[in-house]
């Protein structure tokens, strides 16, 4: 492990530390805080509970599987031991004081309180069973929300019919829009507008005399000379704006209650974080890393739960992907805008690190070699989704010339089959094989926290490179290369 090292981190960090961090969690974590008693504490299990039940059932069934089996007795306990580290929550329970955890009275009405007006949740809350698993997968779905809403406003420009005034009705005081939108073809589309309406409550359900309409509420309406013409992009994308600010708060706090578990004992510390790293980026919004293994120089790229001016949480989708949103400046549900506007840690690999001072002194043909390092750089729990493209591409920036200094290492879960093909699709197959060839690119099993807490005798894995190198600058260092 004598090479200089710099971790990457995603999600499936904290996951592989059992932290409840995934989409799923936080949704039904929240769905209990939202149906819950006012003035009521919350401990770990109740707002698990079904969660935890579930597993318990799988877990015990599993269980009396293989003890009815004709497996031999010894094996039978190995096996129902790598069981257990599959069920998510039970691993919680045996790492971290999860009984001492407690919401108090205050957060949660303050969560019931936000949780109850606020869109983003009130429309995600009833989709948790339709394919949205992991937080990419959420801002996917929340760029189809916005493409819907381009849609609607954009229909009501070609077919003004579509939204007609109460001049027409009985009632003097509403604007409507007619159910004609949601049938036939455009409902196969857009499916979910009507619901998307319903959820942010911009609309609400009129039906008089045969008539299907919904009613638009006054504040979304655009108007001239007092008179209503149609619904007004630039309030409505404002207004959604404005409650994604909120989600995400409601998501920070969540993520500073996760950052509240203590573990039972101190972690044993994976090999990668045995040693003095170079610099941590993380995707994380936790510090998970800094927190079990007392790592300092983390740069938080989407930001860091509980900051309240600076660095404060990024969520959001990659572009605009409509001439709308670009037209109504719609730059607040972007990423970066996001990280410029929260001052978070925006600078990446390059200009200002390690790598970069290696890479100008090999390509301005210093002589003084003796500063030549490999430096492997660490992926640990990110999916190398195009969502961070821009990341990914920066990474694989390097080795362009004949001296080589960079090598990329991929902790993956069960296979390395996703990851790889995300890079096959962001950086085209020729960059990938030449990485591959080259061995440039390793993807590793990632470490098992629970088997290196509770089981005698596991070890993680490293790099090929970091197993085969001990003495780095002279065993690894390039030719001399001459330039003119």
């Amino acid at each position: 492990m004598s090479t200089r090292k710099i971790l990457i981190l995603g999600n499936g960090f904290d996951l592989a530390h059992f932290l409840p961090t995934k989409y799923e969690h936080f949704i039904h974590a929240m769905r209990v805080i939202e149906d819950s008693e006012e003035n009521i504490e919350l401990s770990f299990n109740q707002l698990f509970e079904s969660l935890i039940e579930e597993e318990k059932q799988l877990l015990e069934q599993r269980t009396k599987e293989i003890e009815d089996s004709d497996i031999e007795k010894g094996l039978k306990k190995k096996e129902i031991d790598q069981l257990i580290e599959n069920y998510f929550l039970h691993c919680t329970e045996k790492l971290y004081k999860t009984n001492e955890f407690v919401l108090d009275v205050n957060e949660v009405n303050y969560l019931k309180n936000k949780l109850s007006s606020n869109g983003w949740f009130q429309y995600f809350k009833y989709y948790s069973n339709s394919g949205i698993e992991t937080w990419i997968d959420f801002e996917n779905e929340m760029a189809t929300v916005l493409k819907s809403l381009c849609f609607l406003i954009d229909e009501l420009e070609v077919n003004p019919k579509l939204f007609f005034t109460s001049s027409n009705r009985t009632d003097l005081s509403h604007s409507y829009i007619s159910d004609e939108l949601f049938q036939d073809n455009h409902f196969r589309t857009y499916p979910l507008l009507q619901s998307i309406l319903n959820n942010f409550s911009i609309v609400e359900h009129y039906k008089s005399s045969g008539v299907n309409a919904l009613i638009v509420k006054p504040e979304f309406i655009k108007s001239h000379y007092q008179h209503p013409i149609s619904v007004s992009p630039s309030k409505i994308l404002k207004y959604l704006e404005k409650q994604l600010k909120d989600f995400i708060e409601i998501f920070s706090t969540y993520i500073e209650f996760i950052e509240r578990f203590k573990p039972k004992k101190t972690f044993e510390a994976p090999k990668i974080l045995q040693t003095d790293l170079e610099a941590i980026y993380s995707f994380n919004y936790s510090n998970t890393v800094g927190r079990l293994y007392n790592q300092k120089n983390i740069h938080y790229l989407h930001g860091k739960a509980g900051e309240k001016e600076q660095n404060k949480i990024v969520l959001g989708i990659s572009d605009l992907q409509h001439s709308l949103l670009e037209d109504e400046k719609a730059y607040g549900f972007v990423k970066y805008y996001q990280k410029l506007v929260n001052n978070t840690d925006y600078l990446f690999l390059k200009p200002k690190s390690i790598i970069t001072e290696i890479e100008s002194r090999k390509v301005n043909g210093t002589k003084d070699r003796s500063f030549w390092h490999p430096i492997e750089i660490y992926i640990w729990g990110h999916s190398l989704d195009s969502s961070d493209r821009d990341y990914i591409e920066e990474i694989f920036s390097f080795n362009q010339g004949k001296d080589t200094s960079i090598r990329v290492v991929i902790y993956f879960y069960n296979s390395p089959h996703q990851q790889l093909a995300n890079l096959i699709y962001i950086l085209g197959r020729e960059i990938v094989e030449t990485w591959m060839k080259n061995d440039w690119l390793e993807f590793i099993k990632m470490p098992n926290i629970y088997k290196l807490n509770f089981e005698e005798g596991y070890s993680d894995k490293v790099s090929k490179f970091s197993e085969t190198i001990d003495e780095p600058i002279k065993k690894a260092k390039p030719l001399p290369v001459y330039f003119g």
